[in-house]
C-alpha cells in the first residue's frame, strides 16, 4: 500500500467534509477517514489522477464478502470530482464492470459531475443521507399531538423479537425503501445490537399492542459531535394516519435532551423526504446502486 497516497485521498475527503454544516475537523475526523479508506486501498483496486505532481482524484474499492448489509458488496470510496471529463470516464468504464451487483456507495452531495456520470452508466439513487440540527428541526416542525391509544415507550427485552419481524416483513415487501433490510445478515447483526444496547429505541403502541419500532440513538462521532441516527418502521396498520409528525417530534425531544448537535440518516421515504425540507434539513450525500427504481423526481429539492 502506498502510505502517501492513502494520506492524500484522506485529505481529498476531509476538504469535501469541511463543506457540510456541523462538521467538526479535528484530528480525531481525520484518522477516522483514514481508517475508512486503509483497508480498500491494501485490499482493492486504486486509479488515481494527478496535477503537477498533486493527487486531485481517486477511485479507490475492494470487494467485501462479509459486509454490513448482509451480503457480498464492493465498498467504494470515490472522489473523482477534481479530475477532468475524460479521466472520470475512462476510470468508471473501466472499474464499475469489474465491481459486485451491489455496491456500498456513498457519494458525496457535491459531486454533481460524478454523480451524472454515474447515472449515465446505469446507476440509480438508492436513497439520500440528511444532516439536520435537532433544535432548528424542533422548531420548525408544526407536530400534531399523537391520537388517543398511541404511545411511544422504551424498547424492552420483551419487544425485540416483534421489532426483528416488524423489519423482516417491511423490508421484504418494499425492498425500494431498504433493499438489505430483511438479508438474514443484516437481520443478525441488528438483533445484536438490540439485545446488547436499547438506549434510544422506542417502541410504538396502538391500544398497548407493538404497533411500530422508532430510534434516535445519540453517540459521539469524531465528525459530527455528539449525533443522531434514526430509524422509523410502522406497522401498516398505523401508516397513513398522520402520525409522522408526533413520532418525528418525540425523536426530537429525544435527541435535544441527549444534547445532539447533528442528526443524520438515509431515507427515500416520500413522507419523510416531505419533512426534512420543512425542518431544513440539508443534503449530505447520495446512496447509489444497479437497479435502483425510484425516479430522479422522488428526490425533489434535493437532487
Amino acid at each position: 500500500m502506498d502510505d502517501a497516497l492513502l494520506e492524500a485521498h484522506a485529505q481529498l475527503r476531509r476538504a469535501t467534509y469541511r463543506r457540510h454544516p456541523g462538521y467538526v475537523d479535528s484530528e480525531a475526523a481525520t484518522e477516522s477517514i483514514r481508517a475508512y479508506l486503509r483497508p480498500i486501498h491494501e485490499e482493492g483496486r486504486v486509479a488515481v489522477h494527478e496535477e503537477a505532481g498533486r493527487v486531485t482524484a481517486v477511485l479507490a474499492w475492494r470487494h467485501q464478502e462479509d459486509a454490513w448489509v448482509g451480503e457480498p458488496v464492493s465498498q467504494v470510496a470515490m472522489d473523482l470530482e477534481s479530475a477532468p471529463e475524460h479521466f472520470r470516464a475512462a476510470t468508471l468504464d473501466a472499474e464499475l464492470p469489474r465491481m459486485e451487483a451491489d455496491l456500498d456507495l456513498m457519494l458525496d452531495a457535491h459531486h454533481r459531475a460524478t454523480l451524472e456520470a454515474l447515472l449515465a452508466r446505469g446507476l440509480g439513487v438508492d436513497s439520500i443521507q440528511l444532516l439536520g440540527e435537532p433544535t432548528r428541526a424542533r422548531a420548525k416542525l408544526e407536530a400534531r399531538p399523537l391520537p388517543p391509544g398511541i404511545t411511544v415507550t422504551p424498547l424492552e427485552a420483551r419487544d425485540v423479537e416483534a421489532t426483528l419481524a416488524l423489519h423482516r416483513e417491511t423490508f421484504a415487501r418494499e425492498p425500494v425503501y431498504c433493499w438489505f433490510g430483511a438479508n438474514p445478515g443484516f437481520l443478525a447483526s441488528f438483533e445484536e445490537r438490540l439485545r446488547s444496547d436499547r438506549e434510544g429505541h422506542f417502541v410504538v403502541r396502538r391500544d398497548g399492542a407493538f404497533a411500530g419500532h422508532v430510534s434516535a440513538v445519540v453517540k459521539e462521532s469524531p465528525f459530527w459531535g455528539r449525533a443522531a441516527g434514526m430509524d422509523l418502521v410502522l406497522a401498516p396498520a398505523l401508516r397513513g394516519r398522520g402520525l409522522l409528525r408526533g413520532l418525528y417530534a418525540s425523536l426530537l425531544d429525544s435527541m435535544i435532551e441527549a444534547e445532539a448537535r447533528v442528526f443524520k440518516g438515509g431515507t427515500s421515504q416520500p413522507p419523510v423526504l416531505r419533512l426534512a425540507r420543512e425542518m431544513d434539513r440539508t443534503l449530505f450525500a447520495i446512496h447509489l446502486r444497479r437497479g435502483a427504481t425510484l425516479p430522479h423526481a422522488a428526490f425533489e429539492g434535493y437532487l
